[in-house]
């Protein structure tokens, strides 16, 4: 199930020794659109895997800390911390060569 978390929620998927991925996007944004779908299709088939979006219109405190300039941007946590950061639309296969 994809979650819909604020500053909070990342904060506590951090302290909780999350591992996952984390979709950093805007409403308005026709890249992040497209990779909502791809995340739709790869939670059907993958629904053990963390998956959680950041408004960032929502949160602006959260992506400035996180240096997230232009989005979609994805976080990849593991064991609670920050891992790997990509910018722009990854394919489903992509995402499941990581997990």
């Amino acid at each position: 199930m994809i979650r819909e978390i604020d500053e909070k929620g990342y904060e506590a998927l951090l302290a909780e020794g999350a591992s996952g991925v984390i979709d950093f996007y805007a409403q308005w944004c026709g890249p992040c659109r497209t990779m909502s779908k791809i995340f739709e299709d790869f939670d059907k088939s993958h629904p053990d895997v963390l998956i959680a979006k950041v408004d960032v219109d929502k949160a602006t405190d959260l992506a400035q800390k996180l240096g997230i300039m232009s989005i979609p941007t994805l976080v990849f946590i593991k064991d609670g911390a920050v891992a790997e950061k990509h910018v722009g639309i990854m394919q489903k296969s992509e995402l499941e060569k990581r997990f």
